[in-house]
């Protein structure tokens, strides 16, 4: 229908944002994924930079704990697209970062509108802080997460390689 055909567009175009904005700053990652793309290309967003991803996220308020995505394909990256913001509530973390030796672990930030952050997120510890007046009805901020799950990187999405009855990753067992 009309409305699904919208959604899938604008995921496709920001898929492909995301694409290029990684493509333009790891090609070590690029390359990675892009290779992961070939064996698992029924899993991947249309398009020359956006079938990079396998999956997206789109978050409204979301708030998260410190952790890592352990199940991310291993050498890729997780593209953050950010379409709203900044809130004046809520905060991007990054927990173990310090800027210098003498920094006290940690750092945050309100990301703004339009921003793209680019991590490892398999290997960073990260968090989103909690929006002091959450609500789905009008979300302070939404964003969009693209990234490729290591159950994501083969033919049928990994269907067939496992004994279980969907498509996984069977070393997450």
């Amino acid at each position: 229908d009309v409305y699904k055909r919208q959604v899938l567009e604008t995921v496709v175009a920001l898929a492909e944002v995301a694409g290029s904005a990684l493509a333009a700053v790891s090609h070590e990652a690029t390359r990675a994924l892009q290779h992961s793309a070939l064996e698992g290309a029924d899993c991947r967003f249309p398009g020359k930079n956006g079938s990079m991803f396998a999956a997206c996220e789109v978050n409204l308020d979301h708030c998260t704990h410190p952790h890592r995505d352990s199940n991310d394909q291993p050498g890729g990256a997780a593209v953050v697209c950010v379409m709203s913001g900044p809130s004046d509530t809520s905060h991007f973390i990054l927990p173990d970062l310090k800027l210098d030796p003498h920094h006290v672990p940690g750092i945050s930030s309100r990301l703004p509108d339009g921003c793209i952050v680019i991590m490892n997120a398999r290997e960073v510890r990260h968090a989103n802080s909690r929006q002091v007046t959450p609500g789905l009805s009008s979300p302070r901020r939404v964003s969009a997460v693209f990234y490729t799950h290591t159950g994501l990187t083969r033919p049928h999405h990994g269907a067939g390689r496992c004994p279980h009855p969907f498509a996984c990753d069977c070393s997450m067992h």
